[in-house]
């Protein structure tokens, strides 16, 4: 009975602590949006690409994955081939004229294009997928995190220059500002506001390797979710 009751404790004080490994790190504080000052609550993200992320209640890392996006396109075609085919060539579309009015950093790293000084995001980046952040209920509102090996802090401003490069005539593109994240680092954003969306890129800089974030959202959010956004790339930091 005795042996029984110690492999009981024994079995209760490893789960315990398991559990307590697991818990979530969460925390709240003020912040201040459209100027107002309201309380958020956060819960520490750690990517398997070597940074962490405090998202705030309401936003969450995309679980969706080109593989499942697949299963789904094909699932849609069995059941309507004609539908399918017309919001295909519509997709289709739509993506060359972006193509044709925005670069994304993305975009030109997967068609080779160069940085001024002849590099962009190395081949080993292809092996980390963009971690991809949303909102609950905002389907036009995302926040990207993409690893970047080989560049440092020296390749922030053509970098940034390379991902807000646009033909749109009409569009808003802002100054390279720098600011400092919750770590310390010393990092620079730029906005660019075309065709009725506000991109903004961030460049983070790492011991190594760096990080190319990309807000997106409607103009119109600016000072709402692009705010928040903000204030969660901001509280970005490497991790060991």
């Amino acid at each position: 009975m005795k042996k029984i009751l110690a492999l009981l404790l024994a079995a209760a004080l490893l789960g315990g602590a398991a559990l307590a490994e697991t818990d979530e790190q969460t925390r709240t504080r003020d912040i201040t949006i459209e100027g107002v000052t309201e309380t958020v609550n956060e819960t520490l993200y750690t990517s398997s690409s070597g940074y962490s992320i405090w998202l705030q209640d309401g936003w969450a890392w995309q679980t969706a994955t080109d593989e499942t996006a697949t299963d789904e396109t094909v699932a849609d075609e069995t059941a309507a081939d004609e539908t399918v085919a017309d919001e295909t060539v519509a997709d289709e579309t739509d993506a060359a004229e972006d193509a044709a009015d925005e670069t994304t950093w993305l975009e030109a790293e997967e068609s080779g294009e160069s940085a001024e000084d002849g590099t962009w995001l190395g081949d080993e980046s292809l092996n980390y997928a963009p971690d991809v952040y949303v909102p609950d209920g905002s389907a036009d509102t995302s926040l990207t995190v993409q690893p970047a090996f080989g560049l440092t802090a020296d390749d922030a401003d053509s970098m940034l220059g390379e991902a807000s490069y646009t033909e749109d005539a009409e569009a808003v593109v802002g100054e390279i500002e720098a600011f400092t994240m919750e770590s310390g680092v010393e990092a620079k954003t730029v906005e660019v506001v075309s065709g009725g969306v506000c991109y903004r890129y961030y460049f983070i800089p790492g011991d190594s390797f760096s990080l190319c974030v990309t807000a997106q959202c409607p103009e119109e959010a600016i000072e709402g979710n692009g705010a928040r956004m903000a204030e969660m790339v901001a509280s970005i930091a490497f991790v060991a």
